[in-house]
């Protein structure tokens, strides 16, 4: 059995002809009588009555009918979900980012995603990068918004935001005067930086001091004091 065989099944049931069942599916009279004798025979049971002036449904028929039609549905919209696939992603997509990423950087870029693709649902997983590149690797997620380097064979990475560092100063202090600000100027300053899996590359700007580097820095080792005279954090 095949559609072709149900679609002409149908339409002889419909038209009561094997004639015109044949005209409307663009077969012979002789054709379509092959067709359906294949069909019975594959059934066991005559589906069509052609003892009167119109060829009727037999019992068998009228069951087979109802399931026909069912089936070329089906079949339609199976070929209508597939093709969509192709041309419309569907499905859930997994991101993986950090606490700020979601906030600050991904609304904006979801908001146009969700409507570029409506059949797409968006789940999102917050952590650090190092989980997110865990997570990756098993496959958990399908997507990770991570801090580079990334130290992984079996992963690709692109670039595709540079984040941003400004630098915060008390009024008073001497920075505060300059336009420009070099990196050996901030390194002689105290310090207070965000913790160590935030400071991913900002460590390798700063130049050596003798008794720290700046990883040493966080909110819990290095605690606000008079001396305190600046601050480095994301934007």
């Amino acid at each position: 059995m095949d559609f072709d065989q149900l679609v002409t099944f149908l339409e002889v049931a419909k038209l009561g002809s094997f004639s015109r069942a044949g005209q409307k599916v663009f077969r012979s009279q002789s054709a379509v009588s092959a067709q359906i004798r294949q069909l019975e025979q594959e059934y066991g049971d005559r589906l069509l009555d052609r003892s009167g002036k119109d060829v009727t449904l037999t019992p068998a028929g009228r069951v087979l009918f109802a399931y026909a039609e069912r089936l070329l549905q089906m079949r339609d919209e199976s070929l209508l979900a597939v093709a969509d696939q192709g041309t419309s992603p569907r499905g859930t997509l997994v991101i993986g980012a950090n606490e700020a990423t979601c906030l600050y950087v991904l609304p904006d870029v979801f908001a146009k995603y969700c409507h570029l693709y409506p059949g797409v649902q968006i789940s999102i997983y917050r952590n650090f990068s190092y989980k997110i590149v865990e997570k990756l690797e098993n496959g958990t997620i399908d997507v990770g918004i991570v801090t580079l380097p990334v130290k992984s064979a079996s992963l690709k990475t692109h670039s595709i935001f540079r984040d941003q560092l400004m630098l915060m100063v008390s009024p008073q202090n001497a920075l505060a005067k300059l336009e420009v600000v070099p990196i050996s100027e901030i390194a002689k300053q105290p310090l207070l930086l965000p913790g160590r899996r935030a400071l991913a590359g900002i460590g390798d700007c700063l130049p050596a001091r003798p008794h720290a580097h700046p990883r040493d820095f966080n909110f819990h080792q290095y605690r606000p004091t008079a001396g305190l005279s600046l601050q480095v954090s994301r934007i």
